[in-house]
């Protein structure tokens, strides 16, 4: 599960921290052991 910390507010900004976490949430997605990743 990817949580997005970043309350309610428009599309532009979730893509804008998706786009500028895009690495963290590709190793992420690689990590088997992973169950969690929290992006602020």
């Amino acid at each position: 599960m990817i949580w997005l910390r970043i309350g309610n507010g428009p599309t532009r900004t979730v893509e804008a921290l998706i786009r500028s976490r895009a690495a963290d949430i590709r190793a992420f997605l690689a990590d088997p052991a992973a169950a969690l990743l929290e992006l602020p």
